[in-house]
């Protein structure tokens, strides 16, 4: 039964080990080479983390011993200090003394009794004479690791083809919003030229009345008004003495009509042009092609 607690015990210390290297290369029950290699006994680390950073490169060994036998019993540890910078040991309070570390090149981490944390007793001295951790890191790539190329995945890796399908359904709505928000876009500005096509149409009608009016007064655009148009004019008015200024007034508007309307008509053309740009634009598949791509 006490065998079952130790174990764990043990497993619980190695996931406070993960959790506090989590944003490093963690790996448990790390080996230095194949199963039947016999110059180093047991040669396998409890826990082999290696630190990302470029600036200061480390790698760091654990040895868990959830025990007073256990720790009493372990006469390797010594031969981990070649695959690691750093070594420490890993137990619940009053397993392993400080005393019993005096002069060793090795730290101390202590359990909280509650299970939860890790406690630093003793900083392991940073060691880089006699160092090779070479051994351990092929093992990891050979062994541990799992390497992808960038759009090499197996065949059996179902999880990427999934997130594939999601990227390409994701892309594919995308796509299909785009061409919904231009559509509305276009529309609204098909419906704005409309109606300002509609309104030149009406100020041309206007405008083409007036000139009708003023050719039956005998008033031309651009030409001098008769006498006879003069008096013509008066007389429809029938204003008296402002019937002369009406007249004048008439004729200085006249002067302008015929660049007036020229603008128009070509104001109008450019709307019926900009209209029918719009409708193949419409038609073209450049939107489209982004949904379905």
């Amino acid at each position: 039964m006490s065998e079952v607690r130790a174990m764990v015990a043990a497993r619980d210390v190695i996931g406070l080990l993960r959790e506090k290297h989590k944003a490093d290369v963690f790996v448990p029950e790390c080996k230095f080479g194949p199963t039947q290699m016999t110059s180093e006994p047991s040669g396998r680390l409890d826990a082999w983390v290696m630190a990302k950073s470029w600036a200061h490169w480390t790698t760091i060994g654990y040895e868990v011993k959830v025990s007073r036998p256990d720790f009493l019993r372990d006469n390797k540890w010594r031969a981990y200090l070649a695959h690691c910078h750093e070594f420490y040991f890993v137990a619940p309070k009053g397993v392993i003394s400080l005393d019993e570390l005096a002069g060793e090149p090795v730290g101390l981490l202590e359990v909280a009794s509650t299970g939860t944390r890790l406690f630093t007793r003793r900083k392991a001295p940073h060691r880089e004479e006699g160092v090779d951790p070479i051994a351990a890191m092929i093992y990891v790539l050979m062994s541990r690791a799992k390497i992808f190329g960038e759009f090499e995945p197996e065949k059996g890796d179902a999880e990427y083809w999934r997130a594939w399908l999601r990227t390409k359904e994701e892309e594919r709505a995308l796509g299909r919003e785009v061409s919904r928000k231009m559509g509305e876009a276009f529309l609204n500005r098909e419906g704005s030229l409309h109606w300002r096509s509609e309104q030149l149409k009406r100020d041309t009608e206007r405008l083409e009345s007036l000139l009708t009016t003023l050719r039956e007064w005998g008033l031309v655009p651009g030409e001098t008004a008769t006498e006879d148009a003069v008096r013509e004019i008066r007389e429809r008015l029938a204003f008296g003495t402002r019937a002369q200024w009406v007249v004048d007034r008439v004729t200085d508007a006249v002067a302008g009509l015929t660049d007036t309307f020229k603008a128009y008509a070509e104001q109008q053309q450019k709307t019926e042009r900009a209209s029918a740009q719009g409708a193949c634009s419409r038609g073209g598949e450049g939107v489209e092609s982004l949904g379905r791509s």
